[in-house]
């Protein structure tokens, strides 16, 4: 825990891709959340946390279920929990049962929504369409509505950040290439227009091969 009168400290975790097929990130996860992370004011929570969709119904499966309690332990000892989604976790309707994290401070796509009357008030009901996809140009838009203002740090590692980057405030606009295959994934295919837009512009670029010491760290 952060000593008594000083700062405690934002955390940021960024597309981790959770998967059975990665014990080694799993095992950091669990590690963090139950280490580091209690001595924060806030944890972020960015991007694809799983690898695939999760839903309610996947909540006891073996891989699945630890996670959820290493990230409701979290919660309840008094951290602030945010998920800034991506485009694969549609998260909002299940985040406050399942991790104890408030739909209002979730930030990514929604699906469409309907007014249904009835003799009761009336209902608010799910559309099977998309309202927001929180992409592109659509990301700016989705950090206005949510925090009221232009962030000042903003990080993306693909051609569907670059609107978000040019929307932060200038200083500090992260782009994250994953250029490593060793040690993470190596993917570039999809972020080509994002770093040359960096290279442009003076966006700092984060080399995972280069730049990151440690990716996994192996579990204390």
């Amino acid at each position: 825990m952060a000593e008594s009168g000083s700062p405690r400290p934002t955390l940021f975790l960024s597309d981790l891709h959770l998967s059975p097929d990665r014990p080694a990130a799993v095992a950091a996860f669990h590690a963090f959340a139950r280490g580091p992370a209690r001595a924060a004011s806030a944890v972020y929570i960015l991007g694809d946390l799983f690898d695939w969709w999760i839903g309610d119904d996947q909540l006891r499966e073996p891989f699945i279920a630890p996670v959820v309690k290493s990230m409701r332990e979290l919660a309840d000892s008094g951290v602030a929990l945010f998920v800034g989604r991506g485009n694969r976790d549609f998260m909002r309707t299940i985040t406050h049962d399942i991790y104890g994290i408030p739909s209002e401070r979730v930030i990514g796509s929604t699906a469409g929504l309907h007014y249904q009357p009835d003799d009761h008030g009336g209902t608010v009901v799910y559309k099977a369409e998309m309202d927001l996809f929180d992409d592109g140009p659509v990301k700016p838009l989705r950090i206005w509505s949510r925090i009221g203002r232009r962030p000042i740090l903003a990080a993306g590692n693909s051609n569907g950040d670059i609107e978000m980057l040019h929307y932060a405030h200038p200083g500090l606009r992260l782009l994250v290439d994953h250029d490593d295959p060793e040690r993470e994934f190596g993917y570039t295919a999809g972020a080509e227009k994002a770093l040359e837009a960096a290279g442009a512009h003076g966006w700092t670029v984060i080399s995972v091969k280069d730049d990151w010491k440690t990716v996994f760290a192996a579990p204390s």
